[in-house]
């Protein structure tokens, strides 16, 4: 690959990492995971519960039940009156 195509090629990818939002679905897995403290923040702010504390996360965790009815979880918290969310 020459100079020109490499030079290319980073801007490409450059410019597609700028497309990213937070709420893409692989970005936001990669962004928060195992960080438990940008999780609770963003849990803060969206839930307005400045009492969360992250118990888990793990990323689409699926739980699928016998009623053919299925969920995905990525965190689970809990408040300080021991309320799960």
């Amino acid at each position: 690959m020459n100079m020109a195509n490499t030079k290319k090629t980073k801007q490409e990818i450059l410019q597609k990492i700028k497309e990213f939002r937070l709420l893409d679905d692989d970005f936001m897995s990669k962004v928060f995971e195992d960080d438990y403290e940008c999780i609770e923040l963003i849990l803060h702010i969206i839930m307005d519960k400045p009492d969360l504390k992250v118990q888990t996360a793990q990323t689409q965790y699926g739980i699928k039940n016998l009623e053919g009815r299925s969920v995905r979880l990525d965190v689970y918290a809990i408040d300080t009156i021991g309320k799960k969310i």
